[in-house]
């Protein structure tokens, strides 16, 4: 039977492996929508099979490392639950993590396509402006989501309980 803690980290890893799979994705489509070439576009859908399957085996690495984990914890050994399979990560900070790439991401894409829309330099310049604001804001969501958590874990730990709270954006939703 799955421990807590690796149930969480492995839908954490889940969450992390269909980020970066919709990353792809979205980056994929920017890329299509810039060229005309039928070349990069097959380049471009290449490079997103490419990052899906990545994705996926990142998955499966972090999952083979959480079982070993609960295997190594049952035999008295330490254990290393991970989101990514190369380390320990906290599973709500890696969402926070993943969350903000996707915005940055979802940024970028934004402005590329109002970009491709416009000839006046003024909206072009606006677009990316609006792109680094975005991603600006990303950025701050995903600080304070790591503050927040990492508040909770003290918390925590300081009066022996356990605790369930922890964000994944500034507006407090959990996972």
């Amino acid at each position: 039977m799955q421990t807590a803690k690796e149930k969480a980290a492995n839908v954490a890893a889940s969450a992390k492996s269909g980020m970066e799979k919709t990353k792809a994705v979205v980056v994929e489509k920017a890329e299509k929508m810039t060229t005309s070439d039928p070349v990069q576009r097959q380049m471009a859908t290449e490079t997103k099979e490419q990052r899906i399957h990545q994705a996926e085996m990142d998955k499966l690495a972090a999952q083979e490392q959480n079982a070993a984990s609960r295997q190594a914890a049952a035999t008295g050994g330490t254990t290393a639950y991970t989101a990514s399979g190369g380390g320990v990560a906290p599973a709500k900070d890696a969402a926070a993590s993943a969350k903000a790439g996707m915005e940055k991401t979802k940024a970028t894409a934004q402005e590329k396509a109002e970009r491709m829309t416009t000839r006046d330099p003024l909206k072009k310049e606006m677009a990316t402006d609006k792109k680094e604001d975005m991603a600006a804001a990303a950025e701050m969501e995903k600080r304070d989501a790591k503050a927040h958590n990492a508040a909770a874990k003290h918390v925590g730990g300081t009066t022996g309980g356990t605790t369930t709270t922890g964000t994944t954006t500034g507006y407090g939703a959990g996972i």
